[in-house]
């Protein structure tokens, strides 16, 4: 499931698998790999930056939210 602060071109693998019925021992680290960007297709968004959860937030040009509530 993604986070609700992600970005929306931001994809991981781990969002199209459930999570354990334990759940995840640390949230963050099943985010941590497999991530790209689908303006990209790779794993750098188009400013040349890492894609995944902890660097494609609102201080980059290309973020863009999930949903956008000021329109």
């Amino acid at each position: 499931m993604k986070p609700p602060h992600a970005c929306y071109y931001l994809e991981n693998k781990s969002y199209f698998i459930p999570p354990p019925a334990g759940g995840f021992e640390d949230p963050e680290e099943p985010l941590g790999t497999g991530s790209w960007c689908l303006r990209t297709h790779e794993a750098v968004g188009p400013d040349g930056h890492d894609a995944c959860p902890g660097e494609c937030n609102r201080e980059r040009a290309c973020y863009q939210p999930e949903v956008d509530l000021e329109n």
